[in-house]
């Protein structure tokens, strides 16, 4: 019989902790703090909070804070309002998909914010269209291409296609 040994307790914790590639990573997130109560029922002191949340967008990141500020910086120089690249945009992107350039669907989030679908309405001139149910468009496309490359597997009698999803590394600036 083999017998396994499991260690607890906020020293091994603090040991495993040390010992992990990725814990300075977690210095790059924003954790938010929760005023507690301290063991004693009386002290209280500020603590982060324990996050485990798998289903949404996570904590808010230092990484990604800095690179929208620096975006910002870069959008509020552009002059594409009044240089009409964004049209010109909108044509080229309309010639890909064989639409008009003022045929513009929005889809996600964005399809249910009434005010963004206002302005960017005013701002390309033209009326958006919009799902009856934008946040799933997307999910939907994948369902039907899946079904479009499953029923071409049946019809030719064929496996089905795989790729394989690898990480890479990423380099830390």
């Amino acid at each position: 019989m083999i017998k396994l040994e499991h260690k607890t307790g906020l020293d091994y914790a603090n040991k495993l902790n040390k010992e992990d590639p990725l814990t300075g990573y977690k210095q790059r997130f924003y954790i938010p703090m929760r005023e507690t109560l301290d063991m004693d029922g009386k002290t209280k002191s500020n603590k982060p909070i324990i996050y485990m949340d798998g289903n949404s967008l996570g904590l808010a990141s230092k990484d990604v804070e800095e690179e929208m500020k620096a975006e910002f910086e870069r959008w509020k120089d552009l002059s594409t309002r009044r240089s009409g690249v964004d049209k010109k945009a909108a044509k080229l992107q309309a010639e890909l998909v064989g639409a008009e350039p003022e045929e513009v669907i929005l889809t996600g989030g964005g399809g249910k914010n009434r005010g963004l679908v206002k302005a960017l309405s005013e701002q390309l001139g033209c009326d958006l269209l919009v799902p009856s149910e934008p946040l799933i468009t997307g999910a939907l496309g994948a369902a039907l291409l899946g079904k479009d490359i499953f029923d071409k597997a049946i019809k030719t009698n064929s496996p089905l296609e795989t790729k394989s999803r690898v990480f890479e590394a990423i380099e830390v600036l």
